[in-house]
């Protein structure tokens, strides 16, 4: 017969040790015996109450843990999900939850339906995410949202973007009369842009991927399962809200927008990239900014829009593009973070992360020793199996926790974790 869980807390400190039994149920004195370790924000249910002691049940194998090791708080849990080559982030707080970007695959999809969400799925509850933000439309950030829109047992609240869509290119046969895929450009500024759905499909974009990501949001958005679609710039408000008596923002820092358009970069990929999304998370005293595919001319350019009054500032980034080569100087200083996460992957051919990126992360960052964790790197082989590279980060607002899986995996102690200073 199973135990009936009583009531439910959330594991509070970095790491919280689960023993397999307890000798002395008023003393905090460690048992001898770890058989699981879980992390900050974690669900436990409560099996039973003894003393210091929960015995409780969670995600790997059940235990005790002492009572002052948890919390009714869940705080804030960022993923950022191996999704290969791309990017795709996880956000939960106050029984929300918000993706950006999700990659060029069904990495993500995988993910949500099964392990993180499977338990409501299996239960045939349909899974609600509030917010979906798309930094913008390469392949390999966008694609894998089409993955999960498709599925109706997802429903959704806003998705916002970038407002850049993509034509065929002309050697692929565009005969938008357009000069770029990206529409029309007139005096440096890129003027062919949207915000709703009914505006994507007037442009009539004939891009393969893209005509697939708009048929499936087109079709969503008919069965009443999104709200809203949306552009987000620098000028829409932030996004606000209140759990455990604090407030988490969502904070819009780019793209910044001339007139009705973004100006024109020096090619269609630098154009497109460099107006990605950029947001900035604010959780009490912690931040991070996820800056998308951001580039050295667009970097400056946010610099240059933004003066003296640089919002950048961050103990948490989102590394621009993947690690690529392209970083301003400057514009690291002034994100100046402890930790920096690199969302890459294998067999591409652009070789991020760069060597020369790493190091500059490495040098424009806080502390004697910054943080740079990596999605690639975190990723491993078990024989014919792959161990995925998630990043985790955990905060209560005023703590910030790192950790990625070791490569072993040891079922009581799987994770590799750091306490992050704020």
């Amino acid at each position: 017969m199973e135990n009936k869980i009583l009531f439910h807390k959330y594991a509070s400190e970095g790491e919280v040790k689960i023993y397999e039994s307890v000798s002395n149920f008023n003393s905090a004195s460690r048992p001898r015996k770890t058989v699981n370790t879980i992390l900050m924000g974690t669900w436990v249910g409560v099996l039973e109450e003894k003393g210091l002691w929960y015995k409780v049940s969670t995600v790997g194998t059940d235990g005790w843990l002492l009572k002052s090791e948890v919390s009714d708080e869940m705080g804030l849990k960022v993923f950022f999900v191996d999704v290969g080559q791309g990017d795709g982030v996880l956000i939960e707080f106050g029984g929300k939850k918000m993706l950006i970007d999700a990659g060029q695959n069904s990495n993500i999809k995988n993910y949500l339906t099964n392990w993180q969400y499977a338990y409501f799925l299996d239960h045939n509850e349909k899974v609600y995410i509030d917010y979906v933000f798309i930094t913008h439309f390469d392949s390999d950030h966008y694609n894998g949202i089409s993955e999960i829109v498709n599925d109706n047992r997802f429903t959704f609240g806003t998705i916002f973007h970038a407002g850049i869509g993509k034509f065929k290119k002309k050697s692929k046969g565009n005969d938008n009369g357009y000069k770029t895929s990206l529409g029309h450009v007139q005096n440096g500024v890129l003027e062919t842009t949207f915000s709703s759905i009914s505006e994507l499909e007037a442009l009539k974009f004939k891009q393969s991927g893209f005509e697939k990501f708009q048929f499936s949001v087109s079709e969503a958005i008919s069965q009443g399962r999104i709200t809203e679609f949306a552009r987000a710039t620098h000028q829409t408000p932030p996004l606000m809200f209140n759990s455990g008596g604090k407030t988490l923002e969502m904070q819009f820092l780019g793209p910044v927008m001339e007139g009705q358009g973004y100006k024109y970069f020096k090619d269609e990929s630098h154009t497109v990239n460099g107006h990605s999304l950029v947001i900035k998370l604010k959780y009490g005293d912690l931040s991070i900014l996820f800056s998308g595919d951001l580039n050295e001319v667009s970097q400056d350019y946010l610099l240059k829009k933004y003066k003296n009054n640089s919002p950048f500032e961050s103990h948490v980034m989102k590394a621009p593009h993947h690690g690529s080569s392209e970083q301003s100087l400057e514009f690291l200083k002034k994100v100046n973070p402890f930790v920096t996460v690199i969302s890459s992957g294998d067999n591409e051919g652009h070789s991020h992360p760069r060597a020369d990126a790493l190091g500059a992360f490495g040098k424009y960052s806080r502390g004697e020793k910054p943080l740079i964790f990596s999605t690639e790197l975190a990723r491993s082989l078990n024989g014919k199996s792959v161990l995925f590279g998630m990043i985790n980060l955990r905060s209560d607002g005023n703590r910030i926790f790192m950790a990625q899986m070791k490569e072993t995996k040891p079922a009581n102690d799987p994770w590799d974790g750091y306490s992050v200073p704020i």
